[in-house]
């Protein structure tokens, strides 16, 4: 079994590296329709994941990021993110 973190808010470059090591591995990276070049997904912000975050799955499962550069997704999911 392999705990799936939340990548949400998380560069693509960032979830990249952290998701080789609890034994799952990168599904599809989807990008929306600001993504424009290699370079803007790497500069792109995970605002939807698959399986969700904070879940237990099975060791090799794949997990699929959907990116954006898009101002108005990240500003929405700021606006989510619960602060203490």
């Amino acid at each position: 079994k392999a705990f799936i973190k939340s990548y949400v808010m998380d560069h693509l470059q960032e979830a990249l590296d952290i998701l080789r090591k609890p034994y799952l591995n990168l599904g599809e990276v989807l990008p929306d329709a600001s993504i424009k070049s290699k370079n803007d997904a790497y500069s792109a912000v995970i605002y939807e994941q698959d399986p969700l975050g904070e879940t237990t799955v099975e060791g090799g499962t794949y997990v699929n990021l959907h990116i954006t550069l898009q101002k108005d997704k990240i500003a929405a999911l700021d606006s989510l993110m619960v602060t203490e």
